[in-house]
């Protein structure tokens, strides 16, 4: 769980629906909840809008007296804000990257970038030797920080014996980055 997106959100509606439910006889409206798709990229609430949820009577849903969105932000434990802002304002969900340890992208960004330079510094010209990072794959949407991700790297040389040397100092770069 990140504790941000469909996580809290739904059971955010979830408990409000049980207590406005529970409260029913002390208000004369009609209450629809509806959870949003797509919540990460602000695109499921337009989806929804464009897609005439709220104007189309076919759906059985009624006209909205009032529209209540919510998102979730870092704050301390127990501690509740709100604010009204336009329907205009398009709120963009990090789950707060700098509260997060470093995104594993951060990381292997670094790591590419020592391995290219690992070469010039540890192989003398004469030995020959190559390290290609020809993929890195990681995360699935551009504001999620992702749990793991993925080089691929390839190691080139004519002789075993700098094949080895430079294996370790591949390792050594990798630990390095992944543990200071």
């Amino acid at each position: 769980m990140r504790a941000c997106g469909h996580d809290m959100h739904t059971a955010s509606l979830m408990a409000a629906a049980m207590f406005l439910h529970a409260a029913k006889t002390t208000w004369k409206r009609t209450l629809v909840c509806v959870f949003q798709p797509d919540e990460e990229t602000a695109g499921g609430a337009q989806a929804m809008v464009d897609d005439g949820l709220y104007y189309n009577q076919k759906r059985g849903i009624p006209i909205l007296d009032v529209l209540h969105a919510q998102h979730d932000i870092a704050l301390k434990a127990g501690a509740v804000a709100s604010a009204k802002v336009p329907s205009s304002q398009r709120l963009t969900p990090s789950k707060s990257p700098s509260l997060a340890k470093w995104p594993y992208i951060v990381i292997a960004s670094h790591i590419i970038v020592r391995l290219k330079t690992l070469i010039a510094k540890e192989v003398r010209p004469e030995e020959f030797a190559v390290i290609g990072c020809a993929s890195i794959h990681g995360g699935s949407a551009p504001n999620i920080i992702p749990d793991c991700v993925d080089i691929k790297i390839s190691i080139r040389t004519y002789r075993p014996e700098v094949h080895e040397r430079v294996l370790t100092s591949v390792k050594r770069v990798v630990h390095v980055e992944c543990f200071s």
